[in-house]
């Protein structure tokens, strides 16, 4: 059975995480987590078409987190205003997850692309769910965890880095 673990970040914000592995470093549990639901990311329509232009942090874009909320609702999907990112939980969940057949048909992903497309707004912006996982990494408490911080924990991240690069012994 996968352990799970309520992550919070600096603003009191928290995420439902899998802990995919951990580590010990200067007496501190490290863990790399990835999200239960299903991350999403807002993504404006750029000048050439692009439509996965990421439009973060969500946080700067309360109209259009309103109204993406509103329209997924219409669908039996609840946007959850997570710590580290945005997540989908759907009523049936294999609508949060984009199956093969979406991502390969013309609303996918066009190839080299690195998400699929949930839902789109008035063809100026939407959300998109990454083709790849998200992964981060927490400091492991009693009550969860702290997401870390990319600039204040970068030592703790660029040691984590390093480990996973040694040899296995």
């Amino acid at each position: 059975m996968t352990e799970t673990r309520t992550i919070r970040d600096s603003n009191g914000r928290t995420i439902e995480c899998e802990l995919v592995r951990q580590v010990e470093i200067d007496g501190q549990a490290i863990g790399v987590m990835t999200p239960v639901d299903t991350p999403v990311v807002i993504y404006v329509n750029g000048k050439d078409g692009d439509p996965c232009q990421a439009a973060d942090p969500w946080w700067e874009h309360p109209e259009k987190v309103r109204t993406l909320a509103d329209k997924l609702r219409g669908d039996g999907v609840e946007l959850i205003l997570s710590a580290v990112t945005l997540t989908v939980r759907a009523e049936d969940p294999n609508l949060s997850e984009p199956s093969p057949a979406e991502v390969d048909d013309d609303e996918g992903p066009e190839e080299g692309s690195t998400h699929a497309v949930l839902v789109e707004v008035d063809g100026q912006y939407g959300l998109a769910i990454p083709i790849d996982p998200l992964l981060f990494l927490a400091a492991l408490d009693e009550h969860g965890g702290v997401a870390l911080d990319e600039v204040a924990d970068r030592d703790v991240r660029t040691r984590f880095a390093a480990m996973l690069l040694e040899p296995a012994q």
